[in-house]
């Protein structure tokens, strides 16, 4: 039961790592997007631009994301330890 339970485990952890490279690459992507903007250079007085208002605003959500993902990825790694731990205390024992 315990080995079908850390498989599962393992599978879990792997689907989170993985969207937490997503959630870092959307992040990246987005901030080089915006930080190529030139919205902030004294040289733009064009405002037609303003899609680049939208994607700021979509920072604090995959940030959000990104957290939620690492705290449920700590958590997984946490449960899978105190499985392995007490099943190595089972085996002493």
């Amino acid at each position: 039961m315990e080995n079908k339970t850390t498989n599962i485990l393992d599978s879990q952890i792997e689907e989170t790592e993985e969207l937490i490279v997503k959630n870092k690459i959307t992040i990246a992507e987005l901030f080089i997007k915006i930080h190529n903007s030139n919205l902030f250079s004294s040289n733009n007085k064009n405002l037609d631009n303003l899609d680049v208002f939208d994607d700021m605003d979509k920072m604090p959500k995959y940030l959000k994301e990104l957290s939620d993902n690492e705290s449920k990825l700590k958590t997984l790694i946490e449960i899978k330890s105190k499985i392995t731990n007490s099943e190595l205390t089972e085996l002493v024992i």
